[in-house]
């Protein structure tokens, strides 16, 4: 039987590996944001509709699952939000 753990595990490398996919070809703000536990997103919610508050929040919960990759996920944020201004 998978635990709660494994299966947030498993939904955050899956986000990750989708986010530099994305990031690669240009359209990261299009990627759905997994409904990790704590995250009051909506289900559906993108990567581009996120808050700089709602990228800690994601990234304090991968941290509770026991996933290191969150600055992938913040410098990425913050790399869109950079090119939103251009």
């Amino acid at each position: 039987m998978t635990d709660y753990s494994t299966i947030q595990q498993g939904l955050w490398d899956g986000f990750i590996d989708t986010l530099d996919r994305a990031r690669l070809e240009g359209h990261v703000a299009d990627v759905p944001v997994p409904p990790l536990s704590g995250r009051p997103l909506a289900v559906g919610t993108l990567f581009g509709e996120l808050t700089r508050s709602d990228v800690d929040s994601l990234a304090l919960q991968a941290s509770k699952v026991g996933r290191r990759r969150v600055d992938v996920v913040m410098l990425t944020w913050q790399d869109m939000q950079r090119n939103r201004m251009r």
